[in-house]
């Protein structure tokens, strides 16, 4: 496989809700090559984001299977980010973080503040303790350890509290 952070430089979120789609579209590149080869580079992908979001948060998940309501301005649910990428939503933690990532498996994680979940962004790697996670709203990647994460301190503005982890297996 090639370098996930590399892979992904320059996607970048088309609007204020779609990163949780993104993620999705980021998660499908780095983990089935047809899709990539199927929906090209990167960089170029704002209808591809766009169009899945639509999916995200209809009223029927891309199966036509019906989802649980979710309030819009929060972009996308953890529970259709899930279904879209064959996941499952668990509590924040830095094994359940590690783990995947050390398999290389990608980790949606949504972030916000202490209130709410405000944002959506891909662990990809871990690289010297460190995760490596592609930021939709930045278009790049961004890095942090174990002590950001158990202390609410993420390198997301705004956003230093994970909330929830997308990660592999239904």
């Amino acid at each position: 496989m090639t370098d996930p952070v590399a892979s992904l430089a320059g996607l970048r979120q088309p609007d204020g809700l779609s990163c949780g789609a993104t993620t999705v579209v980021a998660w499908r590149l780095l983990v089935d090559p047809a899709y990539r080869d199927r929906v090209g580079a990167p960089g170029s992908l704002d209808d591809v984001v766009l169009a899945t979001h639509r999916r995200l948060v209809a009223r029927r998940d891309e199966h036509g299977r019906a989802q649980v309501p979710w309030p819009r301005a929060l972009g996308t649910p953890p529970w259709s980010l899930a279904r879209a990428v064959g996941g499952r939503v668990v509590r924040p933690g830095w094994d359940r973080l590690a783990g995947p990532l050390a398999a290389g498996s990608p980790v949606a994680v949504y972030v916000g503040s202490r209130l709410l979940p405000l944002h959506v962004v891909l662990a990809v790697a871990l690289r010297d303790g460190r995760v490596v996670a592609h930021d939709p709203a930045r278009g790049r990647a961004v890095t942090f350890d174990r002590a950001d994460l158990e202390r609410h301190r993420l390198p997301f503005t705004g956003r230093p509290r994970a909330w929830w982890l997308v990660v592999p297996g239904a």
